[in-house]
């Protein structure tokens, strides 16, 4: 029986990424348009909100230790 994987990147590729980020831009900008105060009153949650999930995606590709067996660390070493 052959089963095939379906990957979730397929769906978010070409016309579709296209389409769903003028569809998101459209409603940022009525949203803006008709609802300034609130925008500007969510405003410092927004950022609040935001410094945790940036510390997340540009901390992902860090190794941290995790290397791979055999090579060399980065880390300086003290041979005293």
């Amino acid at each position: 029986m052959s089963h095939s994987h379906f990957d979730i990147r397929s769906i978010f590729a070409g016309r579709a990424r296209l389409t769903l980020l003028g569809l998101a831009l459209a409603a940022a900008v009525l949203i803006a348009y008709a609802h300034p105060g609130d925008l500007l009153g969510a405003l410092p949650y927004l950022l609040l909100f935001a410094c945790p999930l940036t510390n997340a995606f540009m901390v992902a590709g860090h190794s941290y230790g995790r290397e791979k067996a055999g090579a060399q660390s980065r880390l300086p070493t003290s041979d005293a």
